[in-house]
């Protein structure tokens, strides 16, 4: 009401929310508002006025909205970033799957192509790494089966001096054990420095062949009178040098030899032809054995791989596989048959230079 009065006096003072009409007997004073209201006096007077549910709901929906865009970015970035964690797991684990994924994110796709190539530089060095320790393995293999034939020898010659009485045979014996025991030797520091993964690249140095063949025979000789066995040798000299390593050749082919010791059952005896054909160095030895089994023919130059239904000490299945793989080397190969017609094999090592 005193608002009334005061718009009657100054028509521009209050909040103007009063309207004046002038009539004959008076004055007509309307009270109004700018707000929306309802029609209905009772929603008037219980509900909020219309623009503040207004401003409500919009609050409301716009909270609902990023909400909802919020989590919408949530899925989205996090299935752009399951290829970025599979690949860093696959890192983490070394399993290497070397699939390149990519996203629709740039920086994503940045992300996973960096991490390809560090899978591809992994992978590379874990396969490195695995070659070197199979590698690492093939020697020491080797090296342990390879100290069984100067043992042979020494049990063999030592048992000869118990039953020789001649001084001089004895003192012959006794050289033949000192030599094979150098060689023991000289395989166990191998073994060592193996063990210690310090042994480098076989080396190679300038090696006449005729040495190579000496030693070959000398050795097979020693063997052969050890376990009884006759020795037939076809020697054409070869008087060439070679890069090769002298001890990786000759073990190789000593194995060889050993192999057919073992196998010649049929008559007591075998034989080694040494012979060099347009710098290449090869070495038949011949068994009177049964030969190779079908089997035998197809997996004989396989690791650890043995006819026997059970290894014993005599026989581990790397003989064949260690000369195959010097033969390689040496742009070589190692090849094997049947004889025709006859009983036993005969097994072709070859190295060229």
């Amino acid at each position: 009401m005193e608002d009334a009065k005061a718009f009657i006096k100054d028509s521009h003072s209050g909040d103007r929310r009063f309207f004046l009409i002038n009539t004959v007997n008076g004055y007509c004073i309307v009270n109004y508002d700018m707000l929306a209201h309802f029609s209905s006096y009772t929603l008037d007077k219980f509900f909020p006025k219309l623009e503040v549910i207004i401003l409500v709901l919009f609050a409301i929906i716009f909270m609902l909205i990023v909400t909802d865009c919020a989590f919408r970015f949530e899925r989205k970035l996090k299935k752009e970033l399951e290829p970025v964690l599979y690949e860093i797991s696959q890192i983490q684990n070394r399993e290497i799957n070397l699939v390149h994924n990519n996203s629709r994110i740039k920086e994503f796709n940045d992300i996973l192509l960096s991490l390809y190539d560090m899978k591809t530089a992994l992978s590379q060095s874990l396969k490195k790494e695995w070659e070197t320790e199979q590698k690492r393995k093939s020697n020491i293999s080797a090296i342990a089966h390879d100290i069984k034939t100067p043992l042979t020898i020494i049990k063999g010659n030592s048992e000869l001096i118990l039953e020789e009485e001649k001084i001089a045979d004895i003192y012959q014996f006794a050289e033949i054990i000192n030599s094979n025991s150098d060689k023991i030797e000289r395989y166990i520091k191998l073994l060592i420095d193996e063990t210690k993964n310090d042994l480098k690249e076989d080396s190679a140095e300038k090696t006449n062949i005729n040495t190579i063949i000496t030693d070959i025979l000398n050795e097979s000789k020693e063997l052969c009178k050890t376990k009884g066995i006759e020795i037939i040798i076809s020697n054409m000299e070869l008087d060439a040098e070679a890069d090769v390593n002298k001890d990786l050749i000759e073990r190789a082919v000593i194995n060889l030899v050993r192999n057919a010791i073992e196998h010649t059952t049929f008559e007591k005896k075998i034989k080694i032809n040494l012979k060099g054909v347009e710098k290449c160095f090869i070495v038949e030895v011949e068994d009177y054995g049964k030969g190779f089994s079908d089997e035998a023919l197809k997996y004989a130059k396989n690791q650890f791989y043995t006819e026997r239904t059970e290894r014993n000490e005599e026989h581990y299945g790397i003989g064949m596989y260690f000369a195959n793989m010097v033969a390689e080397k040496y742009n070589g190969r190692l090849s094997y048959y049947n004889k025709p017609n006859q009983t036993g094999s005969v097994v072709v090592f070859e190295i060229k230079f």
